[in-house]
């Protein structure tokens, strides 16, 4: 049942243009093998660290204040005033990538990694 709910959520992201149909897969995949409780530590984790890695690539390109600027601007105007006035970024058409995309299957293994390890040393 839990990887029925990753890849539907995942799903709803990929369609929305947030992520590949890779992730997805990878994703069911790791909901699966790990189950419930782990699963939602292990997308948090992936999550946490494809943040400071995208945070980084976008310090090191001076993008980040641009970015954040936007984004605070867009959670304002959207809580405040109850509209979306800044569009969000979507993937290029086609076989293109984003120069600022940010690769979360590498993260999803760290993750994945990291919560394996964990529940082996618990054992021990």
């Amino acid at each position: 049942m839990t990887a029925v709910v990753v890849f539907a959520i995942f799903m709803v992201f990929a369609l929305k243009g947030g992520i590949a149909g890779g992730d997805v897969k990878f994703t069911t995949a790791l909901a699966i093998w790990f189950g419930y409780p782990s699963i939602i530590y292990l997308i948090a984790i992936a999550s946490i660290l494809a943040f400071i890695f995208g945070s980084i690539m976008l310090l090191k390109k001076g993008l980040f204040a641009k970015r954040m600027m936007l984004f605070f601007k867009g959670l304002y105007y959207r809580f405040i005033y109850g509209v979306n006035v800044i569009p969000g970024n979507k993937l290029p058409e086609g076989d293109e990538i984003s120069d600022e995309a940010v690769p979360f299957g590498t993260f999803l293994v760290i993750a994945a990694w990291l919560i394996y390890l964990k529940g082996v040393i618990y054992m021990i």
